[in-house]
């Protein structure tokens, strides 16, 4: 049996503590951006006063999803290899920025479409059977976690794609905000349900 390893805890954390409170910070600074009916992108575009330290933040949120993909063992290959295309993903939405706060980039948007994507369906690639793995990794806790990550982030690409929209901030910002804490709560309950798991082993109760 693969157990989560004490990274995971760390890297999982990033995502929803350092990056949306950077981004929450570098809004709540800028006067004159809309952050209901503006993309986070916006905030690292190329005029956006708050370019460098919310790019950094994108970078070092996709290094912990790197670290997720490699010490979150417990997880099936297939998920760990979405974290690391998901961190690679984000290096590629930070390097092709958005070029002003009117327009937008096509690589920038292929990479980012690609990152909330594999966010979406990265809880059922993690599926394993056996028994002994926490219910979150396993059917129907996988099956459950995918069906809401995905009807809500296909609500926000389709969003995304009409001129007319409104409201895409929040929007983003909730499904972003989802799809960060998601993997937190799971490497942490695997990681506890592991401990206890090993605990009653020891004592002889399993």
């Amino acid at each position: 049996m693969r157990t989560i390893a004490w990274p995971a805890l760390v890297s999982t954390l990033i995502p929803p503590v350092v990056v949306t409170g950077t981004w929450l910070i570098a809004q709540s600074t800028w006067d004159q951006y809309n952050w209901m009916e503006q993309p986070i992108s916006d905030l690292a575009a190329d005029d956006a006063p708050t370019q460098l330290w919310v790019s950094i933040a994108f970078l070092i949120g996709g290094t912990a999803n790197i670290i997720t993909g490699i010490y979150a063992r417990s997880f099936n290959m297939a998920a760990r290899i979405a974290f690391v295309l998901n961190g690679l993903f984000t290096y590629g939405l930070t390097y092709f920025t958005t070029p002003d706060q009117v327009s937008s980039s096509e690589e920038h948007r292929i990479f980012a479409v690609s990152a909330f994507a594999i966010s979406a369906i990265w809880p059922v690639l993690a599926t394993r059977f056996d028994k002994r793995y926490s219910i979150l990794i396993r059917p129907p806790g996988t099956l459950l976690a995918t069906a809401v990550l995905l009807t809500i982030t296909a609500g926000l690409l389709f969003a995304w794609i009409q001129d007319d929209a409104s409201g895409i901030g929040l929007y983003q910002r909730v499904v972003g905000i989802m799809q960060g804490l998601w993997p937190l709560i799971v490497v942490w309950w695997s990681y506890y349900h592991e401990q206890r798991l090993a605990k009653n082993v020891l004592a002889g109760k399993s």
